[in-house]
């Protein structure tokens, strides 16, 4: 402890040099994780990756990119992601959407952090919220908070260097989200140690004398910004927290966020029916946005902050979101459904499970955003390690390794893991078939998670069995999680487009995987008739009618000529035999106010990649672009649509194929 305490309070990069316990402590799972890869002669692999690149923003798997040689070198990214001091006694930050579509009132939280001696203590006040110098809302507080040596806020700062998919920090970041890359494998190891023990220690310390607490204050944007206001509106927003300090004096410490609000997702018909030169909407339906991976505040480790907390996350502590809260926060960013999917080992019994349903069930009866309670689930893998590498099939004693899978329209809990620490590896864990078997038959379907973050540098917890996988038409998975987190994330793209070359049918699908608050991503937009309720939603999910997009329309449909339009989702149909046949494509589009590009792919099954078919560029406004070509008639084939436009947020688009299927 004291050595940790040392480098904390130096924070020097020289503190990352040392090793000064064994590869194989108890107390270092990625340690040892690292150490099992050096004997399994992937070590070396690693490293050499590790400085150099994650693959490119591209549609499925192309050549890697040297995006480290892009960073700012180590030592800046180690400063910046430094949590800046607001007053000599307290670190802030404000949780709440900087970035709306829709203007609703909604409540911010202001994270007060005491990083002084253990010795001293301030009382926290008031908080108060301004617009231009003007007091427009106020909350009075009485929260005592006793420094730490600077833990937490190291904790802060480390999650913002390694791997986001290890310490979920996908938003509020003050470095880029691939900071990781300018460090090294030795490095990311020490910082990753560090962190866990920084986690299990903040754990273990008690709830009397807390370091940092969160502070609420409601902010009515529809005052401040109208209720009607248009794109490009913002307003300023200082919050100040007022205390005494640890002599006794009043004193105030202050921070800003500011609030604009963006564009709509722009919307067209869904390109399905019809036999025209074009499709015709032939369902009387409209898109529906939402997000497919969500964990409130029940899965993290913040012991002092008024949730439910889950000692297995020990690395996740942010802000406290119940999903009230979040069903408010999705709101203001134009969604209108998510799904609940706290982790299997937070949730240990059908007693808590019930209680996550009931509410659900509850706010879903005030109307607005609907909340669908799902599970994300811990399974244990079998057949032979052809996947993704995975750091937690090594931390884990789990016969073939673990991965998480989205289990979605359940009625029923389902176990998988302890809430202790690494919970994800203690039974009841279930073989991932069995649980793919189970979930199907109480009507549900599955997702693979994040099932591979880098196919050079792999993940945690994501897909190393790929062999015993199958799709829909074998009775296995739906789909697969092709975007999580706060950007693209073209490794499980990648893994997605494995699959459907091996002959799967599998859609795709995007979860923001938050743990904390509301951020945009690549989210699910999804054809829904005749209105939004549970029952329709899963219907248009399970029929792949979804496009996976930050912010522009995409969607496709194809046909034999002269025959009526198959939506993206479903299978075309075809005469087996020797020949081709030829099929028409059309790639329906809207840009918004951007400029962006398209493209075509076909797969075939057996095929080791895709042809790029088609680029059509500088498109804007919105319409159809159409191709043509030749399908096989001795096996499976398929075509979807990619694409990208520069703006904030960076505009890409994913749709689902449309198959070909000899009969």
């Amino acid at each position: 402890m004291q050595k940790l305490l040392t480098a904390i309070s130096s924070r020097r990069r020289a503190s990352f040099a040392p090793v000064t316990s064994s590869p194989a402590s108890p107390r270092s799972p990625h340690r040892r994780a690292r150490a099992g890869l050096a004997a399994l002669g992937l070590l070396g692999g690693l490293a050499a990756a590790a400085g150099a690149a994650g693959a490119a923003d591209a549609a499925p798997a192309t050549a890697p990119a040297d995006r480290a040689a892009l960073l700012p070198d180590a030592a800046t990214l180690e400063a910046r992601a430094e949590w800046p001091a607001a007053s000599p006694d307290l670190r802030l930050r404000v949780w709440m959407p900087d970035a709306i579509r829709r203007v609703r009132p909604l409540s911010a939280h202001v994270e007060v952090y005491h990083d002084g001696e253990a010795s001293s203590q301030v009382r926290i006040e008031s908080l108060a919220l301004r617009v231009d110098g003007r007091e427009v809302a106020r909350r009075e507080a009485d929260l005592r908070l006793r420094g730490d040596g600077g833990l937490y806020g190291e904790l802060v700062r480390l999650a913002e260097l390694v791997p986001p998919n290890e310490s979920k920090r996908y938003a509020h970041r003050r470095v880029p989200i691939d900071a990781y890359r300018a460090f090294s494998v030795d490095e990311l190891d020490l910082m990753s140690d560090e962190l866990q023990q920084l986690g299990t220690t903040l754990a273990e310390r008690h709830s009397d004398a807390p370091a940092m607490g969160l502070l609420e204050v409601d902010v009515d944007l529809p005052a401040l910004l109208g209720e009607s206001a248009a794109p490009g509106a913002r307003v300023e927003l200082e919050f100040e927290v007022n205390y005494l300090d640890p002599r006794g004096h009043h004193a105030s410490a202050r921070t800003r966020q500011s609030v604009r609000v963006i564009a709509p997702f722009p919307r067209q018909p869904l390109p399905a029916g019809g036999a025209g030169a074009r499709p015709g909407g032939t369902l009387a339906g409209a898109w529906y946005t939402g997000d497919l991976h969500v964990h409130d505040c029940k899965d993290e480790a913040g012991f002092w902050r008024g949730c439910p907390t889950c000692q297995a996350e020990s690395l996740n502590w942010g802000d406290d979101n119940p999903l009230s809260r979040l069903k408010i926060q999705y709101d203001t960013k134009g969604a209108d459904w998510f799904t609940s999917t706290s982790h299997s080992y937070c949730i240990e019994n059908a007693t808590e499970y019930e209680q996550v349903r009931a509410d659900a069930l509850a706010l879903n009866e005030e109307g607005g955003v609907l909340i669908i309670p799902d599970t994300e689930l811990t399974s244990s893998e079998s057949g032979p390690r052809e996947g993704c590498l995975d750091l937690n099939d090594i931390i884990c004693a789990v016969d073939g390794g673990v991965n998480h899978i989205g289990a979605h329209f359940i009625s029923t809990w389902k176990a998988g893991g302890k809430d202790i620490g690494g919970g994800y590896c203690y039974n009841p864990i279930y073989e991932v078939l069995d649980n793919i078997a189970t979930i199907r038959a109480e009507g549900g379907f599955v997702i693979m998670n994040h099932p591979c973050v880098d196919p050079v540098l792999g993940g945690a917890l994501t897909s190393n069995s790929d062999a015993v996988l199958t799709g829909i038409r074998q009775g296995g998975l739906q789909g697969a999680e092709i975007w999580n987190g706060s950007s693209e994330t073209p490794g499980h793209a990648a893994w997605w487009v494995d699959r459907l070359l091996e002959g799967n049918k599998l859609y795709c699908y995007a979860g923001s995987d938050t743990h904390d608050d509301v951020y945009d991503f690549g989210w699910n937009h999804v054809y829904v008739w005749p209105t939004l309720t549970p029952a329709t939603l899963q219907r248009s999910l399970q029929a792949g009618l979804v496009y996976v997009s930050t912010f522009q329309y995409l969607a496709l449909a194809a046909r034999e000529p002269g025959q009526p339009w198959v939506p993206m989702g479903g299978d075309l149909s075809v005469a087996s035999g020797s020949g081709d046949h030829d099929v028409e494509v059309a790639i329906g589009f809207d840009m918004g106010d951007r400029t962006g590009t398209v493209e075509l792919y076909r797969g075939r099954v057996g095929e080791s990649s895709e042809t790029l078919l088609a680029t059509f560029e500088d498109v804007t406004g919105s319409g159809y672009l159409f191709a043509t070509d030749s399908a096989p008639s001795d096996r499976g084939s398929y075509y979807r649509a990619y694409s990208t436009a520069p703006g904030s947020p960076r505009g890409v688009a994913y749709s689902n194929p449309v198959w070909i299927e000899p009969r």
